[in-house]
């Protein structure tokens, strides 16, 4: 009889939130939108051209604005003449400022819409809300390995001892340093504007100390 495989869910312990970083990219995201739109609008103005008002046309118009413009130029502007006079002869014969046009739509350094969504409605660009909750765990750090999970939770448990012991005690910070770098631990002002030092764990002492001992287990030497 064979018994069924479960599979165990590797465990991942947070490190640390950027949450400032999170949304100040946020904002970024929200500005990029508005200046997409901005572009777009100044498009929309141009005499005698259809206007931009589906996601497939801001796609396109995103992805070589110049090229776009011209493309309307020779289809949107009907102009019998054989041979078509070129986009910028044409823009020339309906007096429009070619060069100034060129040189304001393809300063839209945006060529897609990634995290943006199109407002038909509206004829807007608008940051996706629904890509909030992944952007700001982008600027959450977590264990790479459950070897790093394993050895943060034990330091952390570490870390709880020494800090009630230190403030029992009223441990010197001077000493608190040196019991930190002894026992690869940090040893920082406490968060939250509270008063005094606590011990952290050192995720960078110990991402070196797991590489270090990787290393010699496969060259077959003791650690």
């Amino acid at each position: 009889m064979k018994t069924k495989e479960t599979k165990t869910k590797e465990v991942r312990v947070l490190l640390s939130k950027e949450e400032d970083s999170g949304r100040s990219h946020i904002a970024t995201l929200e500005k990029n939108a508005m200046d997409t739109t901005n572009q777009i609008q100044f498009f929309n103005d141009i005499n005698l051209l259809n206007p931009i008002t589906t996601e497939g046309q801001v796609l396109k118009f995103l992805k070589d604005p110049v090229a776009f413009f011209e493309n309307a130029l020779m289809t949107d502007i009907k102009f019998i003449a054989d041979p078509q006079p070129p986009p910028k002869g044409i823009a020339q014969m309906y007096g429009f400022d070619y060069a100034g046009i060129v040189a304001n739509i393809n300063a839209c350094r945006f060529r897609n819409l990634e995290n943006m969504v199109w407002d038909e409605k509206n004829l807007s660009v608008k940051f996706d809300e629904k890509c909030t909750k992944e952007i700001m765990e982008s600027f959450y750090d977590y264990t790479k390995s459950e070897d790093e999970a394993r050895e943060v939770l034990k330091d952390r448990e570490l870390c709880k001892l020494l800090n009630a012991r230190s403030e029992r005690y009223n441990i010197m910070p001077s000493d608190l340093n040196l019991v930190a770098e002894r026992l690869g631990l940090k040893c920082k002002l406490k968060e939250g504007g509270r008063d005094g030092w606590e011990f952290k764990e050192d995720i960078a002492w110990l991402r070196a100390k797991l590489e270090y001992e990787s290393i010699h287990r496969l060259d077959g030497k003791a650690v």
